[in-house]
């Protein structure tokens, strides 16, 4: 069984068919220069990922090579304790060990 369409505007009808095609051009533009973006962030994370690992190898050899310390970290200090205790902590466990030097 066939059915029949009146067209009544065939100019409007070709304007909205060509209006509807570029608008899904333009979405696959959209669609495929996400992709590149994908893409290249995808590249762009794998090179931090090594250059980070690559600066942590070197941390790592450097800090084996440096002699070790009696002074910790800031960031491991007591609980409670403000970071200028902390370094004025350190301060003094530096100048006493400057003073028994001498």
């Amino acid at each position: 069984m066939t059915q029949y369409v009146e067209v009544t505007d065939q100019n409007l009808l070709r304007k909205d068919v060509l209006q509807s095609s570029k608008d899904i051009l333009d979405a696959l533009k959209r669609i495929d220069h996400l992709a590149s973006l994908r893409e290249n962030k995808q590249h762009v994370i794998t090179s931090l990922k090594k250059t980070v690992s690559e600066i942590l190898l070197l941390h790592r050899k450097l800090r084996s090579y440096l002699p070790e310390t009696g002074v910790s970290v800031i960031a491991k200090g007591k609980r409670g304790s403000s970071k200028l205790q902390v370094i004025e902590e350190e301060l003094s466990a530096i100048e006493s060990k400057l003073a028994a030097l001498e």
